[in-house]
């Protein structure tokens, strides 16, 4: 007899474990189950011991980590167990090789639960051996069944376990691009949120506002729509903050080497891209020669079995945090002015004092933001007046005063609102329909104010 088979019987003489005097055959008690670790094997099934043979002799130890696992785990695609695993199982790279036979039995216990639709939280480590298998097409029937069952569990356990955030949404991506699926599966992702509000942005001329504005909103670390303002005022919120953006961008283009867009978002270049990086996946048969164009900012180049990636690197959150918060202080002066402007006993000489504090000299692209914001500005500014004037509610001779000591450009504005108004109807019609333009051009304006001017008698 063995120590550890004396050791146990030794426990099993205990009094307390022993039978009672005269109860043998008549009380059933709870007894303990005790044998050597040697026997535990017997009880094992079989299946795994044949598993393990796939990774030994000179061909297991000729195959990669990554090859290993795929072929254990289609030999495993369709096994079940029933085990109450009590251990505790954490790696970096995670495989079956990795595990003991307790671990093994423990994560296809919870496989096989899980397969029944029970959903529970397990070791991460368990959680990623699942992803790896998904990605190497083990137990679906299809590309496209796998990329399902990937994304619903990922989308499902995420409640229990955020640590897989990290990593599943980009290998999502490359299983798209690997099996070259349809790209409407990306859509719902946020990359391709990025992705196209950097064609937006591209394309900006060809835009309307709203989409525009939606663009800069989802890159921008603060939510425009939180503002107070754009939940009062959203449309004209809007149409400033496209106008902003599109101004910008031409002073760029005309004064800058880069533009307003390389700036923020870097160039499209290409560059060497692994497949699934950090997960365990195996290739048997290199993919051949494709391209896989996501979008006209993001494709995906397969040439001799090696990836490259084309996309916008060089992003700046720094730079763009920069023109958020240029953006957020002309925003803030658009709002009071708005208020200024648009309050139910709207005043022009605030208007007009305000509009001469904001337009004070200042440097470069914030000079620009502030031109833009204030034209803006003054075009409803004077298309509210118009307004107002069409009912006689302005006193024009008092009007015409505020035009002294204002600067020339200014009072030039001025002049052609008095004018205009006191020529008649149809002018006041025109003046109506340029002002009340957001998107109008103050040299427009003026240029009408000169032919005017130039028919008096």
């Amino acid at each position: 007899m063995s120590k550890v088979e004396q050791l146990i019987e030794r426990i099993l003489s205990k009094s307390k474990f022993a039978p009672e005097a005269g109860a043998a055959g008549k009380v059933y008690r709870d007894e303990p189950i005790l044998f050597a670790a040697a026997r535990l094997e017997n009880l094992t099934p079989p299946r795994y011991g044949q598993m393990r043979k796939i990774a030994e002799g000179p061909a297991g130890r000729r195959k990669s980590t990554a090859q290993i696992f795929s072929e254990q785990g289609k030999f495993m695609e369709d096994f079940e167990d029933d085990f109450d695993f009590q251990g505790k199982f954490a790696r970096y790279f995670p495989t079956y090789q990795a595990m003991n036979t307790q671990e093994l039995r423990g994560y296809f216990s919870w496989r096989t639960r899980l397969r029944r639709g029970r959903m529970e939280r397990t070791h991460t480590s368990f959680a990623f051996v699942h992803i790896y298998e998904l990605i190497n097409q083990i137990g679906v029937a299809s590309p496209q069944a796998g990329f399902f069952a990937l994304r619903d569990f990922w989308l499902r356990y995420r409640e229990l376990d955020y640590q897989i955030d990290r990593y599943v949404e980009t290998w999502l991506r490359d299983y798209v691009v690997y099996n070259n699926l349809d790209k409407a599966l990306l859509a719902e992702f946020s990359e391709a949120n990025f992705d196209q509000a950097l064609v937006t942005l591209a394309d900006y001329r060809g835009r309307g506002a709203a989409d525009i504005f939606s663009a800069l909103n989802s890159l921008s670390s603060y939510n425009l729509e939180n503002s107070r303002f754009f939940k009062q005022r959203p449309e004209e919120f809007r149409e400033v903050v496209a106008d902003v953006f599109a101004r910008l961008s031409d002073h760029y283009d005309k004064n800058n080497k880069n533009t307003l867009f390389g700036k923020f978002f870097g160039r499209l270049y290409g560059h060497s891209y692994t497949m699934f990086n950090s997960a365990v996946f195996y290739e048997d048969t290199p993919r051949a020669n494709c391209v896989y164009e996501i979008n006209p900012v993001c494709k995906y180049v397969c040439k001799g079995g090696n990836w490259s990636c084309e996309r916008f690197f060089g992003f700046s959150g720094g730079s763009l945090g920069l023109c958020r918060h240029d953006l957020a202080l002309n925003l803030r002066l658009v709002h009071r002015c708005e208020f200024e402007a648009f309050g139910q006993t709207a005043d022009l000489r605030r208007v007009l004092c305000f509009h001469h504090d904001v337009a004070q000299p200042v440097g470069g692209v914030l000079r620009v933001a502030q031109d833009a914001v204030n034209n803006a500005i003054l075009f409803r500014a004077l298309g509210k007046f118009a307004e107002i004037a069409l009912l006689d509610r302005v006193d024009f001779q008092r009007l015409a005063g505020f035009e002294h000591g204002c600067e020339p450009r200014l009072a030039l504005e001025l002049q052609v609102l008095v004018f205009v108004f006191q020529r008649g109807e149809q002018q006041r019609d025109f003046l109506c329909g340029v002002a009340g333009d957001p998107g109008g051009d103050l040299d427009a304006l003026q240029a009408h104010a000169h032919d005017l001017f130039s028919g008096v008698a």
